[in-house]
């Protein structure tokens, strides 16, 4: 096994940590505006807690596609 090749797990694995150190700064940036605004039950709090949603389903969409085997 080569040095490139060795090296593969780590880089898979630091890349999914820095997605998803990214994902929970996103989402903490979405609650610290959720809660400045103070957006409690109306459309604007909709749209934040959707969007929230969707971040954090594609990060764990993109962390499940780069952790299971591929099949080709």
């Amino acid at each position: 096994m080569g040095t490139r090749a060795s090296y593969l797990p780590w880089h898979t694995f630091l890349g999914i940590v820095i997605l998803f150190l990214a994902i929970c700064t996103a989402e903490m940036g979405l609650l610290q505006k959720f809660l400045q605004l103070g957006l409690f039950r109306n459309q604007e709090a909709l749209l934040v807690n959707f969007t929230g949603l969707l971040i954090l389903l594609f990060g764990i969409s993109v962390g499940l596609t780069v952790v299971l085997p591929r099949s080709y």
